[in-house]
């Protein structure tokens, strides 16, 4: 496996203005391709610093009991809270 996947990872992810990226493996990955994603940096979150490449194996997501991966996620980053209607009277069903 080479380091050019993972570089290309990174333009799309800059072309596309992406915080971070997960890049998923049938192998291990080689010792280039974990130098290009480290070299990538970290995303600062509100829960700390995440890697912005994470490179995870089929296997690793098939066996493992936690996540082998680090995503951020927060209940404001997936549902927007609708305002709360307030009404005077009940409404009424004619039956």
């Amino acid at each position: 496996m080479k380091d050019e996947q993972i570089r290309s990872l990174i333009g799309a992810m800059d072309r596309m203005k992406a915080p971070m990226g997960l890049f998923v493996t049938l192998n291990e990955p080689s010792k280039p391709m974990l130098a290009t994603a480290a070299a990538a940096g970290f995303w600062e979150t509100d829960w700390g610093p995440v890697p912005r490449v994470q490179i995870v194996t089929v296997e690793q997501l098939l066996t493992s009991p936690a996540p082998p991966y680090r995503i951020p996620m927060a209940r404001s980053d997936t549902h927007r809270r609708a305002a709360r209607e307030t009404r005077d009277t009940q409404g009424r069903l004619d039956i």
